[in-house]
């Protein structure tokens, strides 16, 4: 009896394969690649951001991409997002007609490149998050608001239109994506995940003395781009607020890994509250080098104004570190409130300071919690889920 014919799918993305690690998309995307082939036939589609490089490795296996266009990572007129929806309609053709069971689409514009087939592909659409871009950039006004809308309108029909909907969100994200989006798509809830290889119990801890930090001093560490969203000014004022506190060592460091636009204001501002001594920038680092830090620290301090599902808290709790995390969406699975840390319900630098001290007071408590809490999100379990829920969509 002849073998059943594996299942082709074309997973589509609007960034470059190489410019990672940049976030959780693209670390779901290249982590989640060896499984998908495993179970399926599987092109990868993406874009250029100028590395000339056509081809990606992950856990050992390298993976062919097929480029549908060019973005610009400088100064810009067009919005890449423009950009690219627009190349990717160029290539419409070639996509809906090479014989794919389903397009696994990655980023909401792109399905206005795609007109949907009676037909044609299964749609497939992972919205990573339920964060409105048009939000994350500031105080918005009256027309980032109104585009706004029409991202959350669209996203609305995008849904509508699809065969499968997987969402990166905490249960509490979910619960609210289905209720605002009724009707018969399947939503399903695919939570993101560290490399349990590079993140765990056996990482070696970073040189704490390299970098003038006392051995007993408690280390908090903060991972993330220096953006908007990541709310990285937060972290360095929670921090001042802290260390102001009567009884606090003046060893205490906080080490901020990651780069961005807002990475010249962080440092600017540990001038200007006079901790300048007591922060690390660290800039970008590979995820070996974060492991190694992770292993090294008392705590995870995580001030983003919101997200999906977050990768760096997956990272932390892997890694049995206690979190103290602004009460946003995407964090309510791994954040629990005196069991793995504390949750901060106002964006105040001093109401962080009691959430501080008592995570740490607890750090072996909250960290083994943390740690038990994470074994439930393992790339097996997850990319598993991910792989039947895609096969049952097909």
């Amino acid at each position: 009896m002849a073998s059943e014919r594996r299942k082709r799918i074309a997973v589509v993305c609007s960034t470059d394969y190489n410019t990672y690690p940049v976030g959780g998309m693209m670390s779901f995307i290249k982590d989640s690649a060896p499984g998908l082939a495993r179970r399926f036939e599987v092109d990868f589609w993406g874009v250029d951001a100028g590395a000339g490089v056509d081809t990606f490795v992950a856990q050992g296996q390298t993976f062919p991409v097929r480029f549908f266009g060019k973005v610009k990572t400088g100064r810009k007129f067009v919005p890449n997002v423009l950009r690219v929806t627009w190349q990717l309609r160029s290539v419409r053709r070639t996509l809906l007609e090479a014989g794919y069971d389903g397009i696994y689409i990655h980023g909401v514009p792109l399905n206005a490149a795609l007109p949907r087939q009676a037909n044609g592909p299964k749609r497939i659409n992972h919205v990573h998050g339920l964060t409105n871009p048009f939000l994350m950039h500031g105080e918005p006004g009256p027309v980032m608001r109104r585009l706004a809308r029409s991202y959350e309108s669209y996203r609305r029909h995008v849904v509508a239109m699809s065969d499968l909907v997987l969402l990166a969100a905490d249960h509490k994200g979910i619960d609210q994506f289905r209720s605002d989006h009724p009707g018969n798509t399947r939503i399903e809830k695919i939570e993101n995940f560290c490399d349990t290889s590079v993140f765990g119990g056996n990482v070696p801890s970073a040189d704490r003395m390299t970098y003038g930090l006392p051995e007993l001093a408690r280390l908090i560490v903060h991972v993330g781009r220096f953006a908007y969203q990541k709310d990285p000014l937060l972290a360095v004022r929670a921090f001042s607020a802290y260390l102001s506190t009567e009884g606090t060592s003046s060893g205490d460091r906080l080490v901020m890994i990651g780069d961005g636009p807002l990475l010249p204001d962080g440092k600017a501002l540990a001038q200007e509250l006079g901790i300048s001594d007591s922060v690390v920038f660290l800039g970008h680092q590979p995820r070996e080098a974060i492991a190694t830090w992770l292993a090294a620290a008392d705590l995870y301090l995580y001030t983003s104004h919101a997200n999906g599902y977050p990768i760096s808290l997956a990272e932390a709790a892997q890694s049995g570190l206690p979190i103290v995390s602004t009460a946003v969406s995407g964090v309510n699975d791994l954040v629990i409130p005196g069991k793995t840390g504390v949750l901060v319900h106002d964006r105040e630098p001093q109401s962080f300071v009691k959430p501080i001290e008592e995570a740490l007071a607890n750090r072996a408590a909250y960290g083994k919690c943390a740690r038990e809490l994470a074994a439930q999100y393992t790339p097996e379990r997850i990319v598993d889920r991910l792989c039947q829920a895609i096969a049952d969509a097909l």
